[in-house]
């Protein structure tokens, strides 16, 4: 019988993404750590950058679609 716990199945971090535009040419995707009860957390970090919206949010999107794919791989969707 095996008594480990998978804590990460329990404690998983939330993210949220944004998109902001930085320039005429110049879009950021930035995610941001989500709390428990839904708030944003205040750390955020910049994970892409695109020359116009509609790329930035295919790269979202194209993120979202992998992690459910991955999450279905695991088990753990």
């Amino acid at each position: 019988m095996s008594n480990i716990l998978y804590l990460h199945r329990f404690n998983r971090v939330q993210e949220a993404d944004s998109v902001e535009q930085r320039g005429a040419d110049s879009w950021w995707v930035i995610r941001h750590r989500v709390a428990r009860d839904g708030t944003s957390l205040h750390a955020s970090r910049v994970v892409h950058f695109a020359r116009s919206e509609a790329e930035a949010q295919a790269w979202i999107e194209r993120r979202h679609a992998q992690d459910d794919a991955d999450k279905a791989r695991r088990g753990t969707g």
